[in-house]
């Protein structure tokens, strides 16, 4: 695993640890819903960290975050949080 020196913010370290937890775990916990690696969160956890990820527009192509047996998930919860998912090309 590749290690980097990140400065947080000090709302975020504040943030952790009002909730017990440090904001390399938070992130490495992103990290691993993001890319469905083994100790993710949960189904919801990684399809909420690929929407995250799509709309803050990181990728163009969303089919290949997002499978497309997912996009009616993916579109529902999305309306749910009040966010727009981008069209999937076709």
């Amino acid at each position: 695993m590749t290690e980097n020196n990140v400065k947080f913010p000090p709302e975020f370290v504040a943030l952790c640890k009002r909730d017990g937890l440090t904001p390399a775990g938070v992130l490495e916990q992103f990290i691993r819903d993001l890319c469905s690696l083994p100790g993710s969160s949960g189904s919801d956890e990684r399809l909420y960290a690929k929407l995250y990820y799509d709309r803050c527009g990181y990728t163009m192509h969303t089919e290949t975050l997002i499978p497309e047996r997912l996009e009616p998930a993916a579109q529902t919860l999305a309306y749910m949080a009040g966010i727009e998912r981008p069209v999937r090309p076709k």
